[in-house]
């Protein structure tokens, strides 16, 4: 359940509970401090200011009375109140303490201040003032409300615990294009006359590979609404074949996020990112940026989150690569019954760093389309299309032409979920690459079978 949520059920339940009661409370002879006439016109107007929902005038006004009134507990309920439902939840606490130190056995003021307490993320304090209530009150509204607020802290507190989870997976199968080579075996430059035959690590070179896959995310909690996000994502893969060793690859990316609250209650997060590149033992590329997202409900099963990035690309092997690169995504989930749909879209900037090397600067737009399935509570199916355009900027130097890509990709995969906690898949990929310049067409199918594991 998201805080925003559990502040509502705040909100709603202190109408319920405390501004019905207020009379009682202010008809109740006061211990010390007696109400003197001059209070009694205060008392009505913070009383109407709160039932007619304004509650910062009420808190305004109330608050610039302390000095003459603070002690009373009728004054100091009222106070309480209001500042409880203007969001000033510490002058809640000290209104409500002063209360209860002069009428310990006032169980409404008593309430509130566990709902004070709950607000500043003292749930020690809380669940102590909701046990005592309960033990006291013989009223069923309090009874049924320190009952929910108990059971609502304790679940904040289980979900949002220090938690460390690892993920690790292996699969083994068989990729048809290990190296993306071109599907043609020469070509024709513009300027020559001759083909050229393209060498062997051009071409398509097929093999069967074993993939490896390390996963650590990490979660603590900073308040109540805020939390750090952490996570690290290795994965290698080998080839088996002697002479495709060139092309194994191993991957690594770090994330450090932290998750915060807008003041509607929607989620977002902020964060950076880093990863690198392996080829053949040797390091290709670095990457590293900062990022940020945030989501929010449409209706009850659709959900729409935006995301956005800036970073940069370092390539060890040809600066010419080196670029800044930034993208904006829109995502849309809809989720209902043992279906689930997504639909998003991205856009993404590269520009080279270097003004020799314009022609490696691109945009990419990216289409995807998810669909899954849940058969039964041990088996998913899932199918996944992805159309991605890449437009060139600038003419390229050896082919004097400005260069124009486009990918499909499609997959289907099943996942086999067992009561000890692992999950068998299969995944079934194909993709399909057209260029205006043969020379960057490729075919690739590729299937897997593995498992993963979280412990």
């Amino acid at each position: 359940m998201q805080p925003y949520l559990y502040r509502f059920f705040a909100f709603i339940a202190l109408p319920l509970y405390c501004i019905p009661h207020c009379n009682v409370v202010y008809a109740a002879p006061p211990l010390s401090h007696p109400t003197t006439s001059s209070y009694a016109p205060l008392h009505s107007t913070l009383t109407q200011l709160i039932r007619l929902g304004q509650y910062k005038e009420a808190f305004t006004l109330a608050n610039q009375q302390v000095a003459e009134f603070g002690g009373d507990p009728n004054f100091d309920f009222i106070l309480g109140v209001a500042a409880l439902k203007a969001g000033e939840y510490q002058h809640a606490v000290f209104a409500f303490e002063r209360v209860l130190i002069i009428k310990p056995k006032e169980e409404v003021a008593r309430f509130n201040l566990a709902t004070a307490y709950f607000h500043i993320d003292n749930f020690a304090a809380a669940k102590r003032e909701l046990q005592i209530l309960s033990l006291s009150t013989k009223e069923p509204y309090l009874i049924t409300g320190a009952r929910k607020y108990t059971a609502l802290i304790e679940r904040i507190e289980n979900s949002r615990r220090r938690s460390l989870k690892n993920i690790v997976g292996i699969s083994a199968g068989y990729d048809s294009n290990i190296n993306s080579g071109s599907t043609i075996d020469d070509f024709i430059h513009p300027l020559l006359t001759q083909r050229i035959q393209l060498s062997e690590d051009g071409k398509e070179t097929s093999d069967t590979a074993t993939y490896f896959n390390y996963q650590l995310h990490y979660k603590d909690t900073i308040n109540q609404q805020r939390l750090l996000l952490g996570s690290i994502v290795v994965s290698h893969t080998d080839y088996h074949e002697h002479k495709n060793k060139q092309f194994q690859n191993s991957a690594a990316q770090i994330t450090g996020r932290i998750q915060d609250e807008w003041a509607d209650g929607r989620p977002f997060q902020v964060g950076v990112y880093y990863g690198s590149l392996w080829l053949d033992d040797s390091l290709y590329r670095k990457q590293y940026g900062v990022d940020a997202n945030t989501r929010w409900s449409i209706a009850k099963p659709l959900m729409v989150a935006v995301q956005a990035s800036l970073g940069k690309s370092s390539n060890t092997v040809n600066k010419a690569l080196d670029s800044i690169d930034t993208s904006l995504g829109i995502n849309a989930q809809h989720h209902r019954g043992r279906w689930l749909n997504q639909l998003s879209a991205n856009y993404s900037d590269i520009r080279t760093t270097q003004s020799n090397s314009e022609h490696n600067a691109y945009h990419v737009f990216l289409l995807q389309y998810q669909t899954g399935y849940t058969l039964t509570k041990h088996q998913q199916i899932m199918l996944n299309i992805q159309s991605l355009h890449y437009s060139y900027q600038d003419v390229h130097p050896f082919w004097l032409q400005t260069r124009a890509d486009e990918l499909l990709r499609t997959g289907f995969s099943w996942r086999y979920i067992t009561d000890n906690g692992f999950v068998w898949t299969i995944n079934a990929k194909h993709s399909n690459k057209e260029s205006n310049i043969p020379l960057y067409q490729y075919r690739k199918n590729d299937f897997s079978l593995g498992f993963s594991t979280v412990f």
